[in-house]
């Protein structure tokens, strides 16, 4: 449906296909409509320009689940314009998202021409910006979702590198009673083929940090390296945190105390933010 070509009585197989076939159409003519009605059962659309007399009428059949246009009035009396709002960040990163699945480091620039080129429109910077979050929302899902996961993430280590330790942490009273879903506020991981590198080759050494995380949902990433007879980083635990905060480092620092067996503080040396 990227370059329709509407005829009377055309068929759909859904509303919302017709609606994107009509929209792509608009946008090819230079030409854009607006949807006066669109609902589960019917779509009319009519053009902007004040006068045109461009119209389009669909309707879903009764005994059929497709679409039928049903009128329609395929002349337009107004001028091209390349300031079509139908050219929006939605409408462009479901379009090119498989683009961004190729080249997900695609130059912002060159794809703001690439847009503007293909569809003869105007497009900004800032709606090209937001056309590539939204691709990449279709191709990765969103950030929030991505945590509805982490039961099947943390059974997956646990079947490929048993005795690890992945440690989930929700925030209290926070079920709904509606979805039994929890929110999450902290998550602690520790391979176990890493932790037995560090009690079997490693100083007695850690070093710890934080960083913020640049997400739409923040948050913060604990870490804890370890040194090896090299004097090389060692990656050791890690965590997601909701802040750098004093109960946040005592949550991590008590797992992590437990991962590598430390029973005597005192022969173990810490350093932080180096």
């Amino acid at each position: 449906m990227d370059n329709p070509q509407l005829k009377l009585q055309m068929l759909f197989s859904s509303i919302k296909e017709c609606k994107l076939a009509v929209t792509n159409y608009s946008i090819r003519q230079g030409r854009p409509c607006k949807f006066v009605k669109h609902d589960r059962l019917r779509v009319r659309a009519k053009c902007r320009s004040e006068g045109c007399h461009w119209e389009i009428y669909a309707r879903k059949l009764a005994d059929e689940g497709s679409v039928q246009i049903k009128t329609i009035e395929d002349t337009h009396t107004c001028g091209f314009t390349y300031d079509n709002p139908l050219v929006n960040s939605g409408w462009v990163g479901r379009k090119y998202a498989e683009e961004f699945r190729t080249n997900p480091k695609v130059n912002m620039e060159h794809f703001r021409k690439t847009v503007m080129r293909e569809n003869k429109c105007s497009f900004s910077k800032k709606q090209t910006y937001r056309a590539r979050n939204r691709a990449f929302k279709i191709i990765h899902g969103s950030e929030s979702d991505q945590y509805g996961k982490l039961g099947a993430y943390m059974n997956e280590i646990q079947k490929s590198n048993p005795g690890s330790s992945i440690i989930l942490k929700t925030v209290d009273e926070s079920t709904s009673t509606a979805t039994q879903q929890q929110r999450f506020q902290r998550l602690y991981v520790c391979f176990n083929g890493v932790k037995q590198g560090f009690l079997d080759g490693c100083r007695p050494l850690i070093g710890v940090d934080g960083t913020f995380l640049k997400g739409s949902v923040g948050g913060v990433l604990l870490i804890a390296v370890g040194f090896d007879a090299n004097n090389s980083i060692y990656p050791v635990a890690y965590a997601i945190a909701e802040g750098e905060n004093k109960e946040s480092w005592a949550w991590f620092f008590k797992l992590l105390k437990e991962d590598l067996k430390i029973e005597r503080d005192y022969e173990l040396t810490i350093m932080s933010d180096k």
